[in-house]
């Protein structure tokens, strides 16, 4: 990781904690000055920020899923529980958690698709 300003720390630090993620609050809360646009302090800090974003995803990731199997054993009908359960696996997809697709390939049984026959070949066979 590269090395950042103080001002930069205190940026991030804020983000991730008393500014609740809003960049604006963070901006005033590090120190910057009111010349200073947030769009160039997150354009500067935008591979810490995608990283710090993962990393706090990742973080929460366990709260999700517990809280989807909580709501699947509990209440799985409840209509407030299905848009969290939705905000949950949004969460964990995000974390890198999806689900995979799997495809099965039954080797006992191979099926082999040839290419069509040229329509030369198929008039020398007759």
């Amino acid at each position: 990781m590269r090395k950042l300003t103080e001002l930069q720390e205190k940026f991030l630090e804020a983000l991730f904690g008393e500014a609740d993620g809003d960049p604006y609050k963070a901006k005033r809360l590090a120190g910057y000055s009111s010349n200073v646009s947030v769009r160039s302090i997150t354009d500067s800090l935008s591979e810490e920020i995608e990283d710090l974003t993962r990393k706090y995803l990742a973080f929460h990731a366990p709260k999700a899923a517990m809280f989807m199997v909580n709501s699947i054993n509990n209440n799985p009908t409840n209509l407030i529980s299905r848009e969290k359960l939705a905000a949950a696996k949004d969460v964990l997809d995000r974390a890198g958690l999806k689900q995979i697709d799997r495809m099965q390939v039954d080797t006992n049984n191979p099926i082999f698709v040839l290419p069509a026959k040229d329509s030369n070949e198929m008039d020398s066979d007759s």
